[in-house]
């Protein structure tokens, strides 16, 4: 069975502060062995254990079924059942390909909103097998326009033999209204097997 999306509810300290970047362990239900938990439904395979985001929230895909995300000590009951979990029904991914391989230019690869509402802009990650000549750095623009406002922002990776990730949340332009679409600028970099994934709800 293919993996599927869940997203947790955000998780709090008891005074009320957000437990950003703490240690997450996911096991199956009722035991302490370690889930296999992925990036993507294309079964990407992610580390088990993983960090909470500055949310305080727990994403991952999983096969559906029972588990128990551990942190800090205290267990919490999970069900991965594909509707994005706690909170958030329609959260989805929108997710293209700028080939492999690849070097700077204009609008590598669009997809577009046919949701038929408007989609919030959650989060951008960027993939690469390799990076060389320079560190990687990746825009996204929606309908040709920057989705960071402050260039600064975007996505980057540095030059590395080996595969990498990065995901950013500090976004500037958050909405995708229906039949909008969105593209990948390289800016800079050659890569290989390079996948963004915009994160919508």
């Amino acid at each position: 069975m293919a993996p599927v999306q869940y997203t947790s509810d955000p998780f709090t300290y008891p005074d009320g502060d957000v437990a950003a970047g703490v240690l997450t362990r996911v096991y199956f239900r009722n035991t302490n062995v370690l889930a296999p938990v992925f990036y993507d439904a294309l079964a990407t395979r992610a580390p088990n254990p993983m960090l909470s985001d500055t949310a305080g929230v727990v994403e991952f895909f999983a096969e559906p079924g029972l588990y128990d995300l551990m942190l800090n000590g205290v267990r919490f009951a999970a069900e991965v059942t594909g509707d994005g979990g706690p909170g958030n029904p329609s959260a989805t991914f929108l997710t293209f390909s700028a080939g492999a391989p690849g070097n700077p230019g204009v609008g590598k690869s669009f997809v577009y909103n046919d949701m038929g509402r408007t989609l919030q802009i959650v989060s951008v990650r960027i993939s690469a097998a390799t990076v060389t000549g320079l560190p990687l750095i990746v825009d996204i623009n929606r309908n040709g326009t920057s989705i960071f406002t402050d260039q600064a922002k975007r996505p980057q990776l540095p030059i590395s033999a080996a595969a990498g990730t990065v995901k950013v949340t500090d976004i500037d332009v958050t909405t995708l209204a229906v039949g909008e679409g969105l593209s990948v600028d390289v800016d800079q970099g050659n890569f290989s097997y390079l996948v963004v994934q915009v994160y919508v709800r």
